[in-house]
């Protein structure tokens, strides 16, 4: 991955595009697990990726892309999540009626697909999901979560306590059961 930082900083776009399918399905789900929204998380992608083809020149270091790169889509993410709750609900009827299906089938995703975990991820605050997100979906270690979202990693170890707490309790509510959690 280094070098193929590298060669983009260089001006090489063939690499670009390689680093674009790498994490183009994993950006996507992220954001569209952020904002709910499918078309806004297709412009939140396209919107980071551009970030980071603009700015590439600016990571010193090209071993922390990774967590540059989330710390970018996340805070897009939550620009137009901020932007989305301004707006009148009307658009959540639409959201909750699409089904999408998405390609990646990794064990620590598969909750993710489930509806009656996405309603209760949805009603945690947008840290909590984030930190959810980033942990689960993006397999990202505290560490990489704590420089994401710009916090101490206590902070992020607290959250994930927290979004899981907050999870099991509203899920056994429902008599929703899961394991490992």
């Amino acid at each position: 991955m280094i070098d193929t930082i590298e060669k983009i900083k260089q001006g090489d776009l063939k690499a670009f595009e390689i680093l674009f399918n790498e994490y183009k399905d994993k950006a996507f789900k992220t954001a569209y697990l952020i904002t709910h929204n499918k078309d806004i998380s297709e412009d939140i992608v396209q919107e980071t990726f551009t970030a980071c083809y603009l700015n590439i020149k600016k990571l010193k270091h090209p071993e922390y892309f990774k967590t540059w790169f989330y710390k970018i889509l996340t805070r897009n993410a939550w620009k137009y999540s901020a932007k989305l709750k301004q707006e009148v609900a009307i658009d959540n009827i639409y959201d909750k009626v699409e089904e999408i299906n998405f390609k990646n089938t990794q064990h620590n995703i598969e909750y993710f697909d489930n509806p009656t975990l996405n309603e209760e991820i949805k009603k945690l605050n947008i840290n909590l999901q984030t930190t959810l997100i980033l942990y689960y979906y993006n397999e990202l270690t505290v560490k990489e979560i704590a420089k994401v979202m710009q916090c101490f990693e206590g902070t992020v170890k607290s959250r994930l306590h927290t979004a899981r707490n907050k999870l099991k309790n509203a899920l056994a509510e429902n008599n929703f059961f899961m394991e490992g959690l």
